[in-house]
C-alpha cells in the first residue's frame, strides 16, 4: 500500500490510530477474537480490517491490522 498509494497509506494509517484511541479509556470495548476466544485478546473491526489487541493490566498492546478476508494466523 506504502509504495504503490504513500498517501492514502499515511490516511489509513490515521484512521487507524483513532480508531483505537477508545482503548485508553475502554480497554475491553473490543469484542473477543472468536478463534482464539481469550477475555483479554480482542479486536476492533475498522471497515474491513480487524485490529487485533493484547489486554494486560493498565497496557493494551496492538498485535496485528489485517483485512478481514485473510485468516488470522495464530
Amino acid at each position: 500500500m506504502a509504495r504503490d498509494a504513500p498517501s492514502f497509506a499515511q490516511v489509513f494509517v490515521d484512521r487507524v490510530f483513532q480508531s483505537v484511541e477508545r482503548l485508553q479509556q475502554f480497554p475491553l470495548s473490543g469484542r473477543v477474537v472468536p478463534e482464539i476466544a481469550q477475555e483479554h485478546i480482542r479486536e476492533i473491526i475498522f471497515g474491513s480490517y480487524r485490529i487485533v489487541y493484547l489486554v494486560s493490566d493498565d497496557q493494551v498492546n496492538i498485535l496485528s491490522v489485517f483485512h478481514s478476508s485473510r485468516q488470522l494466523k495464530l
